[in-house]
Parts: C-alpha cells; sequence; structure tokens
C-alpha cells in the first residue's frame, strides 16, 4: 500500500476468514499487508528453488477501504494465486554472444530477484559465492545483509583462470537459517590464442591451430563456452584425444578426419600426436536425425537405409531418435561418440490410461513400456542415450497430465538410473499457460534441452516467405525468453522439412521447397534472437524423399558446422519454369488440346489442398484442371517451360485425383493414368506413379475414409534452355489405359532443380 497524497491515510484491510487489519500511512509512505497463505511444493526432491503454489479457496479475496476526513474509498480485489513460485531468481548474463569485446572475460554479472515479503528480505542475508568446477573450491564470495528486492551483482573475475563456474546463490533468514538457495552456471571466457571468435548464431571456432600458431603443440587448451556439442576435424598424419578418448586419426595422404562429442562448458585440452597441418575445433548445435529407421510415405522413394544416410547426412548428425536400438546402426554411432535417443509417445496423447506419478515415471525409465502403442521389448534405458517425447501442446490430450509429467520428470532428473542422460519434450509454444511454463522450467532446470516445433509452409512469394519466417522465428524466441530467460540456449528448433504427403509444407509448386528450407536455416543462423541455439532438428524423414535429405544434409553442413551466413542455395526461391502450376486462373495459361467438346475444364474443390496434406491448411490446391477420358482421342494440356539451365537436372511432381469420387465422397484405392512427356529433354529412367491417401480434410473424408490420390513423379536433364511439358489422360497415344468417362483431375505441377550430390549450389 502507497499513500500518494499529502495528508495521513489510514486503510482497512478486510479479507473472509481473516481479522480486520488496519494500517495508518503517513504521506507518501508505503508498507506492505499480508493478503493470505499459499502452500509450498518443491519441484525437486532435492533442490529449493522451484515451487508449485496452492492457496484456500477464500484466500484472494481482499477488501480496502481507505479514509480521509469523512470521506471513504473502497476497492474489492482479488489476487490469483501464482501456480509456479521461484522465489530467488537468477539470470547470469553470458559473457558468449555474438558481439564480444576483445579480451577475456573481466566480470561475472547476474540480476537477482528475491520475490519474499519486504520484512523477511530487510531483516535476512544474501550470499554469492563463485565456485570453480574444476577444483570444487569458492574462489569468489560476496555477503549482503538486508539486500534489495532486486539489483544485480557484479564480481570482478580478472584475477581467476578462464574456464567454466557456478554461481551459487543463497538466502538466509534473520536467524541465519538458509531457506532458498540457486545455482547457474556462469563462465570466463579467455583471450589469446583460445579467444572465441563467433561465425554465425550457431557456430563459434573454439580453435584453429594453424592460424593461431598452435599447430606444433602437443597440447591445444579450448574453451566450451557452454554445454553442447563440439566439433573436431584435423588433417596431416596426427591423433587427437580428449582424456582417455581417443577423438580421432587421420593418416597422410588421407581426408581430413571429423569428431563430434557432447561435452561440459569449460577449459578442455586436447593431446596432440603426430604432425597435423591443420587443427579445428568448433562450438556447434544438436544435428538431429528424426527418426531411425524410416520409409517415405511415398514408397518408391525407397527406404532411408543406414547406407542412404551415410551419403546424404551422418557427417552432418551428432543425435540420433531412433525406435530400434538392438542394431549394428546403434552400436557404430555411439562408438562415434554420438547419441542414440528413443523414441517415446507422450503418456495420455494417444492413450487411454490412469496415469500416476509412478506409472510415468515407469516409462522414462523403462522406454519399451507400452503408451499409445506395443510394448517394445529390449528397449531399454541401457541402450539409450535419453528419451524424446512426443508431443506436448496446448490442445493435445498428453497436456491433461502436465502435473504428472512434471513431477514424474523432476524425480527422474534425481533419479541415479537417468544420470547424463536426456529427456527431451516436443513443445508447440509452451510459454503462455502456467502448465507448460512449468514443464519448461523443470526441463531447463534439470539440464535438459527442449525440442520446440516450428512448423512453417511456404508462402507464394519470396518476400511474403522472408517476411513470414522472420516475424514467426522473432516472435517465438522473444516469447519463450521473457518466460524463461535462456530458454533459447537449450531449445532444439525443430523445422518442418517434410514435402510429401500426407502432411507437407511443401504447399506451392511455383515456390522452391529448397530454397524455403535454406531461408529457415539462413534466419536461425543470423537472426539475433537465436544466438547461442543449442540445436536444429529437421521433421521428419519418413516425409521426406532422398532428394531433400540430401539437400538438408548440405544445409546443416553449411550454416551448422562450416558457420556460414550467406545462403547456400544461388537458385532463386520463385519458379518461373510452369505458370500457373495449380490452374488458379483456371486454363488461361495452359495450352488445351480436348478430345471432344467439353472434355477438359478447371473446376474448384473447397479442401481439396488439405486432402492433399498440404500443411497448415488453407486454400492452396483446392484449384484444378479437370480431364474427361474419351474413347476417341487423348485430352492434353501442355505448356513451353521456361528458364532450364542446359545439362541440369530437374525433378517433376504432379498430383492427381478422381473428380467424380471427390464430389460423390468416394474412398477408392486407384491408380488415375497420367502419361507426362518433356519434349527437348532428356528424361531420366525411374519416374513412377504410386496411390497415396487423405489423413485430413473436408467432410466426407476422414482418417478412417481417406480420399485416394496418384503421386507422379519422374527427373529429366534439359538440353536447352526450353523444353515442352505435355500432360496426357492416356496411358499412351493409341491405348487409354484406364476408365473411359473417368475425369482426372490435375494440380501441383512442381518442377524444381536437383541439387546433386557433389555439385556446387
Amino acid at each position: 500500500l502507497q499513500n500518494f497524497g499529502r495528508q495521513a491515510r489510514r486503510v482497512e484491510v478486510a479479507q473472509p476468514l481473516a481479522e480486520l487489519q488496519a494500517v495508518d500511512l503517513p504521506p507518501g509512505a508505503e508498507t506492505e499487508v499480508r493478503v493470505g497463505d499459499l502452500t509450498l511444493t518443491p519441484v525437486w526432491q532435492q533442490r529449493r528453488d522451484l515451487f508449485t503454489c496452492t492457496a484456500p479457496a477464500a484466500a484472494g479475496k481482499v477488501t480496502f477501504t481507505s479514509f480521509h476526513g469523512q470521506a471513504r474509498d473502497t476497492q474489492n480485489v482479488s489476487f490469483t494465486a501464482p501456480a509456479i513460485f521461484e522465489p530467488l531468481q537468477v539470470t547470469v548474463h553470458d559473457p558468449w554472444r555474438a558481439s564480444m569485446a576483445a579480451g577475456r572475460t573481466r566480470h561475472v554479472r547476474a540480476d537477482l530477484k528475491l520475490a519474499l515479503p519486504a520484512e523477511h528480505v530487510r531483516a535476512g542475508t544474501l550470499l554469492a559465492r563463485l565456485v570453480s568446477r574444476e577444483t570444487g573450491e569458492n574462489v569468489l564470495r560476496r555477503e549482503l545483509r538486508g539486500p534489495a528486492a532486486a539489483f544485480t551483482i557484479e564480481l570482478d573475475v580478472q584475477g581467476l583462470p578462464w574456464g567454466a563456474y557456478d554461481l551459487a546463490v543463497s538466502f538466509a533468514d534473520a536467524h541465519g537459517t538458509e531457506v532458498l538457495t540457486t545455482t547457474r552456471p556462469a563462465t570466463v571466457l579467455p583471450d589469446g590464442p583460445q579467444q572465441i571468435r563467433v561465425l554465425n548464431n550457431l557456430v563459434s571456432e573454439l580453435m584453429d591451430a594453424r592460424a593461431r600458431g598452435l599447430l606444433g603443440s602437443r597440447q591445444i587448451e579450448f574453451m566450451n563456452p557452454r554445454q553442447g556439442w563440439v566439433w573436431f576435424r584435423a588433417a596431416g598424419e596426427c591423433t587427437l584425444k580428449l582424456g582417455s578418448d581417443a577423438l580421432l586419426a587421420v593418416e597422410t595422404g588421407k581426408p581430413a578426419t571429423e569428431a563430434m562429442r557432447l561435452l561440459p562448458a569449460g577449459r578442455h585440452t586436447l593431446a596432440v600426436s603426430g604432425t597435423p597441418t591443420d587443427l579445428s575445433v568448433r562450438a556447434i548445435p544438436a544435428l538431429v536425425y528424426n527418426v531411425y529407421p524410416s520409409g517415405p510415405q511415398i514408397s518408391p522413394f525407397g527406404k532411408n537405409t543406414w547406407d542412404r544416410l551415410r551419403q546424404h547426412t551422418l557427417a552432418n548428425t551428432n543425435m540420433i531418435e531412433a525406435q530400434v536400438v538392438d542394431c549394428p546402426e546403434r552400436e557404430e554411432w555411439l562408438a562415434q561418440g554420438r547419441l542414440w535417443i528413443g523414441n517415446v509417445q507422450a503418456p495420455g496423447l494417444l492413450d487411454k490410461t490412469e496415469w500416476t506419478v509412478e506409472r510415468m515415471l515407469a516409462v522414462w525409465l523403462n522406454p519399451g513400456k507400452p503408451t499409445a502403442h506395443a510394448e517394445r521389448p529390449g528397449f531399454s534405458l541401457d541402450k539409450l542415450s535419453g528419451v524424446q517425447v512426443d508431443e506436448y501442446y496446448s490442445s493435445a490430450l498428453s497436456a491433461r497430465n502436465l502435473d504428472l509429467t512434471v513431477a514424474s520428470v523432476a524425480q527422474l532428473s534425481e533419479h541415479p538410473a537417468f544420470a547424463g542422460k536426456l529427456w527431451i519434450p516436443f513443445l508447440a509454444g509452451k510459454f503462455g499457460d502456467s502448465g507448460g511454463e512449468l514443464l519448461l522450467r523443470t526441463v531447463l532446470g534439470a539440464g535438459w534441452p527442449f525440442s520446440e516445433e516450428v512448423y512453417l509452409g511456404e508462402m507464394r512469394t519470396e518476400a511474403e516467405n522472408l517476411s513470414r519466417i522472420h516475424a514467426s522465428f522473432t516472435a517465438l524466441a522473444t516469447a519463450y525468453e521473457r518466460t524463461c530467460p535462456g530458454a533459447v540456449r537449450r531449445m532444439i528448433f525443430t523445422l518442418m522439412y517434410a514435402c510429401l504427403p500426407y502432411c507437407t509444407t511443401n504447399c506451392y509448386p511455383q515456390a522452391d521447397f529448397r530454397v524455403h528450407l535454406d531461408m529457415q536455416m539462413q534466419a536461425l543462423a543470423t537472426e539475433p534472437a537465436f544466438f547461442g541455439l543449442w540445436g536444429v532438428q529437421p521433421y521428419r524423414s519418413n516425409y521426406v524423399d532422398e532428394e531433400i535429405l540430401h539437400c538438408m544434409g548440405r544445409l546443416l553442413r553449411h550454416y551448422a558446422i562450416e558457420g556460414k551466413t550467406d545462403r547456400m542455395l544461388s537458385d532463386p526461391y520463385e519458379l518461373k519454369h510452369v505458370v500457373d502450376p495449380d490452374f488458379g486462373e483456371g486454363l488461361a495459361r495452359w495450352q488445351v488440346a480436348a478430345a471432344e467438346p467439353g472434355s477438359v475444364n478447371a473446376a474448384t474443390f473447397t479442401g481439396y489442398g488439405q486432402l492433399q496434406g498440404r500443411y497448415p491448411v488453407g486454400t492452396m490446391g483446392d484449384t484444378f484442371a479437370v480431364m474427361t477420358r474419351s474413347a476417341k482421342a487423348p485430352n492434353v494440356i501442355s505448356q513451353p517451360l521456361q528458364g532450364l539451365t542446359p545439362g541440369r537436372l530437374y525433378s517433376l511432381k504432379v498430383f492427381t485425383g478422381d473428380h467424380a469420387d471427390l464430389r460423390a465422397g468416394e474412398s477408392r484405392k486407384d491408380v488415375q493414368v497420367l502419361a507426362i512427356t518433356v519434349d527437348g529433354a532428356e528424361v531420366q529412367p525411374g519416374g513412377f506413379s504410386h496411390p497415396f491417401r487423405s489423413i485430413r480434410g473436408p467432410a466426407a473424408f476422414t482418417k478412417d475414409k481417406p480420399f485416394w490420390m496418384t503421386y507422379h513423379w519422374l527427373r529429366f536433364r534439359a538440353t536447352g534452355p526450353t523444353a515442352t511439358l505435355g500432360l496426357s489422360d492416356w496411358a499412351t497415344p493409341g491405348d487409354p489405359g484406364g476408365p473411359i468417362g473417368q475425369q482426372t483431375m490435375v494440380n501441383f505441377i512442381e518442377l524444381q532443380p536437383v541439387l546433386e550430390p557433389g555439385a556446387q549450389p
């Protein structure tokens, strides 16, 4: 209460089931009054820094009556008890950031906030200690009696060795009893040959032995600025060891060898033997492949085998989410010092189990236990580096169990069987509600990362796409940092690279999906809000063809290992080879050779694009051409292709469906006949036509009663700057190949360049 007037005021405070309080306030004075008690329950059994709150039902309803002379003013106020209580908040200013001053760290700064009654703060003592992680000793100590409720503390660390420390802050009451403790990591960054050089948001150079004059050293120190992944590369004839860990060995005349390790923050020492000609160390993000094993939804593209992954993406990956454990691939991967993460369905997401804390904890400790799916014998915790849990978002049924989830994972973080392992939840915007915030704070408090789902579909133009990426990404990072400072530095950004039905962000055939991915990766590498991002996880391999798998692997290398900031691909976002590939202007842009009058038309069906799996849902894909097959001759629509590069490989995709079935609400698995010709180019072998089903869409179609369509695909190599695309509803010029009278819908005619292995992007 504060008296802003020039005369004394008397204030009466009335509450249900409580005695009346009377306060006399001189002019300008302020005071606190007690309005209720909260029952605090610690989230962790062995810590006192985060609590959940409950209050009596009658608490929080308060009437304030202020008197001055004969006048009175009455206000009825309702207080809502906080669901989460963090009584001692400590936010350390991380010296590792995009723009760092030259030289070593001079001060450790932290913002402190005590959420306690003022009388307790005045009577208590705050103690801040800087503890060396190498020795465990207190190296600096600051004691403050009756501290302010909020202030910034600054510790001079110029005399300390560079490395990792813990800032341990505690608060003791008037009797000297320690009632609150909070510990946060703090770092002192080096200067000189060990100074960190930032390349982009995702990559920092920790050591370049050649450039820094250390190539002949037998021991090379480097500083890892946070708990996270570190990449090593060496050439020449040498071996590198990190303690007892043999990182890599390379022979003269052989290509440079790479390794990756998940390391704690702090000072590390490389033991070097032999004669390296190059040696580099970089801080990089977690690079997660999701999921192994898998096969694309369009099966003719072939399974994503280990050999395929080795060719396209394993060199640019350090974590794999897997559904199997008893396989040689796991042994090979773990032997490289990388992580094998088990896929687990979130309890309550799809199942009908009555969950308890004990039942959830049993799942985390034995990931093979069933939730929504059958039990997986042998899928045990000792064979995994951790688990990734799918998923928690506002409307998800798993979100109903967040209190149980929090209690179970808090216990898990202190369970000896889970020591050194990761519990990684898939989240989607869990920063706006108390349950989601509590889960987030619990995960971060346990030292784990979280995977944030950010599934952006293409926009029609490059300007629209760039604007949306910037606005969406920045808003997300800002919201998380506002809710929980430091959250972005523990976030695994999960972008969708799904390009195949039934869930594809490849929404517009006039946009190059590869460039769409490039633009998102560039934003993560350069938008200031994402500096220090913990990881990147393209989602999900069963919606990806080999072409996009290869491109994504190259993008991860470009931005997340090489540390580049410019776009990898030189191709434009907007594809100009085919004009109006979704027939938004009807048939105006197409040359039509109809077999008979009225056998080729343009049409619209609301929700057809959704049936095709275009995500997120919109109106794209609701327009198409319809060819009604005639017995007299084929219907043909064609268009000259423009802007081709001679010698370059292109891929072509076309979707078809049966218009009569669509209008009748019929579900019939069938392949619509469509002959595709590209005159003036070299069509490559391996093209196919394959049926696919819808999962969601307008009535009368459901997951159990899908609409069936056909995915047509081929590749050609351009022999000149132009060619002619032809689409016919006859199998060959002399054979209809399909039912006479069938109404074949055609749209999503996407023609985009292929990034071939080894080719310059």
